[in-house]
């Protein structure tokens, strides 16, 4: 079906947000550096949850956008953490 367009445009804005962590990812350490990999990992389930909707039909696509707003929280909260701890 046809993808909505915020979900687009929060996907880039994520996708935008790790990548210019990930130039300063080695300089994550201790804590934040779990937090970086935790990220990641949730990162890769986001991706996984977004090409689920993508394929979704009407039934479970509610269930998926839950999931995905959830995990979107999550990561916007993970990535201003670990900017911050970069100051």
């Amino acid at each position: 079906g046809h993808m909505n367009l915020d979900y687009e445009m929060i996907r880039n804005e994520l996708k935008e947000r790790r990548e210019r962590l990930l130039l300063k990812s080695h300089l994550f350490k201790g804590e934040m550096e779990d937090l970086w990999e935790k990220t990641n990992e949730k990162y890769e389930e986001y991706e996984n949850k977004y090409h689920q909707l993508k394929d979704s039909y009407h039934d479970s696509k509610e269930q998926i956008e839950t999931a995905l707003d959830l995990l979107t929280s999550e990561l916007n909260d993970a990535l201003s953490r670990l900017k911050r701890s970069l100051r």
